[in-house]
C-alpha cells in the first residue's frame, strides 16, 4: 500500500492493466472508473487510459497529520462542488442516482472483460453529472494549472 500521496498518485497513474488486478479488485479504483466510463477495451486499454491520464493534472493541499488530511477531504466533499467519482464518504443527495449508475457501470465493465454475467443497472434514471478531472503523471514537472470543470451545487434560490 502507498505510504504517501505521491506514491498513491504514481500507483493510480502507472498501474499495469492485468486481468489478475481486475479479477482480484486490486486495480486502482480511479483507473477502473475511467476505463469503465470511457468504455476502453481492457485488453487494449492500457495505451488509451495512459493517454487519457497523461492529459490530466492535479493539485493538493498539504496536511501535517492524517486526521487533518481526512478532515480537509471531508470538508471539500461536503463543500461547494460535487465530486461524483468519490463514492466513499460522499453521501450527497444530488449524487445518489449517479453513484448507483457508476457502481453498475463498473460491475458491468468487470463482468464483460472477465466474461462474467452482467448485473442489471438498478440505479435511478438520474443523468450523469458532467465533470472534468485532471491528474498529471509527470511527478517531477512543475504544476501548471489548467481549467478544470467541476459541478457546483444547485443554488437554493
Amino acid at each position: 500500500m502507498a505510504k504517501s500521496l505521491r506514491q498513491r498518485i504514481v500507483w493510480h497513474s502507472e498501474q499495469k492493466l492485468t486481468l489478475s488486478a481486475l479479477r482480484s479488485g486490486f486495480l486502482s479504483t480511479f483507473r477502473f472508473t475511467l476505463l469503465a466510463l470511457n468504455g476502453y477495451d481492457y485488453s487494449a486499454g492500457a495505451q488509451e487510459i495512459d493517454r487519457f491520464m497523461d492529459q490530466l493534472s492535479i493539485c493538493w493541499k498539504l496536511a501535517t497529520t492524517a486526521i487533518e488530511a481526512k478532515s480537509a477531504e471531508a470538508e471539500e466533499i461536503a463543500g461547494r462542488y460535487l465530486y461524483p467519482l468519490n463514492l466513499q464518504g460522499n453521501h450527497r443527495p444530488e449524487l445518489v442516482g449517479f453513484h448507483g449508475h457508476l457502481t453498475s457501470m463498473r460491475a458491468a465493465y468487470k463482468a464483460r472483460h472477465l466474461k462474467l454475467p452482467e448485473r442489471p443497472d438498478t440505479s435511478s434514471s438520474h443523468p450523469a453529472p458532467r465533470t472534468s478531472v485532471r491528474v498529471s503523471r509527470r511527478m517531477g514537472a512543475p504544476f501548471r494549472p489548467r481549467t478544470t470543470s467541476l459541478i457546483q451545487k444547485p443554488s437554493s434560490n
